[in-house]
């Protein structure tokens, strides 16, 4: 569902996948398409997708979670992806 990408879509996406990892918080790709998830809903609120933004705390918090999720699995192509 994450990837129609609607708000809704979106939402509903991030609470299946913390969801996700209360059952399981070493699913290391559950952690990194929540952080895409946050990645695109940052994007659609106009909260990221500019210049200068690297040190912004959301972009801290979506590495954050692409590293747990590399940290789990170095090859996972999404935990790739979501790093840009």
């Amino acid at each position: 569902e994450w990837n129609q990408r609607s708000p809704e879509a979106m939402a509903r996406a991030e609470q299946r996948l913390n969801r996700v990892l209360e059952l399981d918080p070493g699913f290391a790709p559950a952690r990194a398409l929540l952080a895409l998830v946050w990645c695109f809903r940052a994007v659609e609120r106009r909260e990221l997708g500019f210049f200068g933004q690297r040190d912004a705390p959301l972009v801290a918090r979506i590495r954050a979670e692409v590293d747990r999720a590399l940290a789990l699995d170095p090859n996972l192509a999404e935990a790739l992806t979501a790093l840009g």
